[in-house]
């Protein structure tokens, strides 16, 4: 969704549902979680993609996802502990504005070693 208009020459958000990347300027979605697959399809390149899957430290498969990612060299965000929602959408049904999401999503984007870290606090007996 919204792969036409997106710039990957700057920074550029890769979220799972349309709806989430709505919240996000230079932004598309993948529409379910198997994002790599898809971003190898079209040659996404990484340098400025931030990858943003749902808050959901318990399943699986999102976990094993986010590891792909900074497994592959990609920037992921690794939602913080106080970030109480399930995705961007439900987050602004709640009030949070879209700074306010952008801003979280930014200052917890994370890759390499740092990301592996972040993502084994994150995750929740997701194996």
């Amino acid at each position: 969704y919204n792969l036409n208009k997106v710039n990957f020459n700057k920074k550029f958000y890769v979220l799972e549902g349309p709806f989430d990347s709505m919240f996000f300027e230079n932004s598309l979605a993948v529409c379910g979680s198997d994002a790599f697959s898809v971003l190898a399809s079209i040659n996404c390149p990484k340098t400025n993609a931030v990858i943003v899957f749902d808050n959901e430290p318990r399943n699986g498969q999102i976990v094993n996802s986010v590891n792909r990612f900074i497994e592959n060299g990609w920037k992921v965000c690794i939602w913080p502990d106080f970030y109480e929602h399930k995705d961007v959408n439900k987050a602004v049904l709640s009030g949070m504005t879209f700074s306010e999401v952008n801003h979280i999503v930014d200052e917890h984007t994370y890759s390499g070693t740092t990301a592996k870290l972040k993502l084994s606090l994150w995750r929740k007996d997701a194996h």
